[in-house]
C-alpha cells in the first residue's frame, strides 16, 4: 500500500532452491476500485494421518470493469489475515472519499 495505489505481487517459487518460474506485479490506483469482495474457505488436509485445517481467503477488486483477484492462504488462526483484509478495505475508502 502505498499513499496513491495498492501493489500486488505473486510469484511461483519453488521454496527448496528459492528458484521463481513465475511473478506478476499489478498496481491499482484507489480511485479505480469499484468494488472489494472477500471470499473465505476452510478446508482439511491430511498429514501424516492427522488432519490439519487451512483457511483461504480470497479478494477480488473490481477495476474499471476489469474483476482481479487473488487468495491468501493461512492457517486456521486467520485473526493476522483477517486484520490486514479490514485494514486494505478502510484504506482503500479513505482514499476514494
Amino acid at each position: 500500500f502505498t499513499e496513491t495505489q495498492l501493489m500486488i505481487y505473486t510469484g511461483n517459487v519453488d521454496i527448496s532452491t528459492g528458484k521463481i518460474y513465475e511473478e506478476t506485479t499489478i498496481d491499482v490506483y484507489y480511485q479505480d476500485i469499484g468494488k472489494i469482495s472477500t471470499k473465505q474457505r476452510l478446508w482439511k488436509l491430511w498429514r501424516n494421518r492427522k488432519a490439519v485445517y487451512k483457511i483461504s481467503e480470497e479478494v477480488s477488486l473490481l477495476v474499471q470493469g476489469t474483476l482481479m483477484t487473488f487468495s491468501i492462504s493461512a492457517d486456521v488462526d486467520n485473526s493476522k489475515v483477517d486484520n490486514q483484509i479490514a485494514g486494505m478495505k478502510a484504506l482503500v475508502r479513505e482514499k476514494k472519499n
